[in-house]
């Protein structure tokens, strides 16, 4: 049972998983909002699936 505490060890308890996505997630929501016109200016023609409907 010695290994037993060395694997819970290493494990990530889901509320910390979840906050560290959520910051990921947060960060890059911040960047596209700030720079969402930069994106949109960026795309010159329309998307080949957009075409096909």
């Amino acid at each position: 049972m010695a290994g037993g505490d060395n694997e819970l060890s290493s494990r990530t308890i889901p509320e910390d998983q979840n906050k560290e996505e959520s910051d990921d997630y947060q960060l890059m929501f911040k960047h596209f909002k700030e720079n969402k016109v930069e994106i949109a200016s960026a795309i010159t023609k329309p998307f080949p699936f957009l075409m096909s409907l």
